[in-house]
């Protein structure tokens, strides 16, 4: 064979080579989280096959979801394990379909509302920010965080439980809660709560999602959706007021002290709506009277990208506990932990 023919073969058999070799160094990244590197463009590239590709999402998981013609779902009351390449975890589920114990469904002092985040995503029962708040301040908090619930349906949920004590509500925010609240401020419920039908459909695709085909993962490395697009189509000002509206429109929540929280997606504490919820706040006008009750926590010299995981966007337990003690110092500053 002529020297030239020889060199084009071998060179194209290592073009052809190199996406089983990156499809390859990607599956052993996914399985040995450690090993991924600090260098951004690699490490996002992992994580976007992880997400897109490999990620075991709780809220499209039948055995752990019951159907709620209210809010479309909640969690299955019992015991389910949750586990992903990170982490492998039980959550105990109480009748309301929180992960919380039965007890502090009754006369909590404080109710923390969020999504996956305050749940408890990839942690201990005892290591969500809500319980390491119990702990810290001696206070009955009631962890009413459920995945994928955005700031509309966190309010519907608030409607059903026992607010006769209440001394303040946590609003934990994530930039995709967007999509929800204008649906709720549009059309109400009607938008935002799924069909049973649509929830065996969503899980159906995440089933399917969930099946590997060649070459998947490198597919999904140079996938260039962020996690979260909210950004891209509406300003952070936009999404605050949004969120404000929502929170006003809650007769439950009239009088009552709350603090809002932004939680990022790997730690990374940007907080682009909390920022702007600050400003719109301190303009005054029409939230006079919930700028005088709503404190905004700010996490960015709190939180590290150590406290969240590699692959996985939430927050390891050292991230839970800093965001237990920053709310913790909050409630001291307003007076809320005094006793009665």
């Amino acid at each position: 064979m002529p020297p030239r023919r020889r060199t084009r073969l071998i060179l194209a058999a290592l073009l052809l080579a190199l996406p089983l070799v990156a499809e390859g160094l990607l599956a052993l990244l996914l399985a040995h989280p450690a090993l991924v590197p600090r260098w951004p463009p690699l490490r996002d590239a992992v994580r976007r096959a992880y997400t897109l590709e490999d990620w075991n999402v709780l809220q499209a998981d039948p055995a752990a979801l019951a159907p709620d013609s209210r809010l479309g779902y909640r969690l299955r009351p019992g015991s389910v394990r949750f586990a992903n390449r990170e982490f492998d975890t039980e959550l105990r589920i109480n009748a309301a379909g929180l992960r919380d114990d039965e007890a502090s469904l009754v006369a909590p002092d404080l109710i923390v509302l969020g999504d996956s985040f305050a749940l408890g995503w990839g942690v201990g029962q005892e290591q969500s920010f809500p319980q390491r708040l119990e702990a810290l301040t001696g206070l009955k908090v009631l962890n009413a965080g459920v995945p994928s619930y955005g700031t509309a349906r966190e309010i519907l949920l608030l409607r059903s439980l026992d607010l006769s004590r209440v001394r303040a509500v946590i609003v934990q925010y994530f930039l995709n809660d967007h999509g929800e609240n204008v649906a709720w401020l549009e059309g109400g419920a009607g938008l935002v709560v799924m069909s049973p039908e649509e929830l065996s459909a969503q899980a159906q695709a995440h089933r399917e999602r969930l099946r590997y085909r060649p070459f998947d993962l490198l597919r999904a490395a140079f996938d260039d959706l962020p996690f979260s697009s909210e950004l891209q189509q509406d300003t952070p000002e936009t999404l605050a007021s949004t969120a404000l509206l929502v929170l006003s429109s809650a007769p439950e929540l009239r009088g009552l002290p709350l603090v809002f929280l932004e939680l990022d997606a790997w730690g990374e504490a940007r907080e682009p709506v909390a920022a702007a919820l600050e400003s719109v706040l301190a303009a005054g006008g029409a939230w006079n009277e919930l700028a005088g009750r709503l404190t905004v926590l700010r996490l960015a010299d709190t939180l590290r990208p150590e406290d969240a995981f590699v692959l996985d966007p939430h927050l390891r337990a050292s991230g839970h506990e800093k965001v237990a003690r920053a709310l913790a110092d909050v409630l001291a500053a307003r007076g809320l932990l005094e006793p009665r």
